[in-house]
């Protein structure tokens, strides 16, 4: 942090007001008599003084927060690939659009903004995008599926000739070498596009998801470009302690998991959205709140933990507020009973003496 003290990263993704939406805004004019000003101070006061969090993370509405007096840490999310090509181009290909020319371009036009909070002292770091699709397996045939004037087409047939391949016998060392090729040209652009403007603050990755984060050229592709690996850490009740230090082995970072939930049955919410566990109770989710902070805490490898999200979908207990603006107490005595006392719990988990019962063990709970 700015003054040289280390800090443990304990964030909720997602806070903002909520106001203008539709299924959101009788509730809020109740709760706060339609004064973002209240919500701000209100709400600070749970996340930071009940829940012990300190930092607002991902999609946070800063501003609004800033608006009604509180000055508390924060992340960024620049969007460079998502603002320069559309999220269903990226869906209908399944690659980016990495090698335009002109994408360089646009992510150091859209950079320039950071500019403007770059001696903020509360601020803790940028991601450059969210959850990018950069699996290996296919992704040669996958540009070469590209029309033939588009520059992914081109980079493949010329990965290809240099190689002295045809499309007919790309083995799979032939899509890791130009997916790590992808990823290193990604993260280099964004990277530099953001150290341009804002030297002075964390680039915290593109928080990895899914299949990209079992790919070792993930790793050791984006290493050189990034401050703080961030992953999407799904499908895990007990952080996988060997994952979490091998991919800090690979990169030489610290690690960030930045999305992570269960949802309540007893909610009343249906639960068919997210990639979270369901759990009976809400003491469930306390418990799974618990569970994974104090995995995350026992690595030394490991920097943060965010929850998602700040307030419930109509659809999913996926928050920490439920719809009426509400918090669900249980969880945030559990988050408060971990964050108020985290630092001297990573002190003692990350000792030698009980670090080796579990570091190279696999505690992901089965289905």
């Amino acid at each position: 942090e700015p003054e040289g003290h280390p800090f443990i990263c304990a964030a909720l993704n997602s806070v903002a007001p909520h106001n203008t939406e539709k299924d959101y805004k009788e509730a809020f004019d109740q709760e706060f008599g339609g004064k973002v000003s209240q919500w701000a101070q209100k709400t600070h006061n749970v996340l930071f003084k009940k829940a012990y969090l300190n930092t607002y993370g991902c999609w946070a509405d800063v501003e609004s927060l800033q608006d009604g007096g509180i000055k508390a840490p924060y992340c960024t999310l620049s969007n460079f690939m998502l603002g320069y090509a559309s999220r269903s181009k990226l869906n209908q290909y399944q690659i980016m659009p990495i090698f335009d020319p002109e994408f360089e371009v646009y992510c150091d036009e859209h950079a320039k903004a950071l500019a403007a909070t770059k001696d903020d002292p509360w601020l803790l770091g940028h991601f450059g995008d969210n959850e990018m699709p950069l699996k290996q397996k296919d992704i040669i045939k996958l540009n070469l599926a590209l029309p033939e004037q588009d520059h992914g087409h081109q980079e493949a047939l010329r990965f290809l000739e240099e190689r002295e391949k045809t499309p007919d016998d790309i083995t799979p060392a032939d899509d890791k070498a130009f997916c790590t090729k992808v990823i290193s040209r990604y993260y280099r652009i964004i990277s530099s596009a953001i150290k341009r403007y804002d030297p002075n603050h964390l680039f915290i990755g593109t928080r990895f998801h899914g299949g990209v984060m079992s790919q070792d050229c993930t790793f050791l592709a984006s290493a050189p470009w990034v401050d703080v690996i961030s992953v999407n850490y799904y499908h895990h009740w007990t952080i996988n302690q060997s994952e979490i230090t091998k991919w800090a082995n690979l990169s030489g970072r610290p690690i960030m998991a930045t999305e992570w939930y269960a949802k309540g049955e007893d909610s009343g919410l249906e639960n068919t959205n997210g990639a979270g566990y369901i759990v009976e109770h809400q003491s469930g989710r306390g418990a799974f709140y618990e569970n994974f902070a104090m995995g995350m805490l026992r690595n030394p490898n490991a920097v943060g933990y965010h929850w998602f999200r700040y307030i419930d979908s109509t659809n999913s207990n996926v928050g920490v507020y439920d719809i009426r603006y509400q918090p669900w107490n249980t969880l945030t005595e559990s988050m408060g009973r971990i964050n108020s006392r985290m630092y001297s719990l990573s002190d003692y988990l990350t000792t030698a003496a009980h670090n080796t019962a579990f570091l190279d063990k696999d505690e992901t709970v089965p289905e």
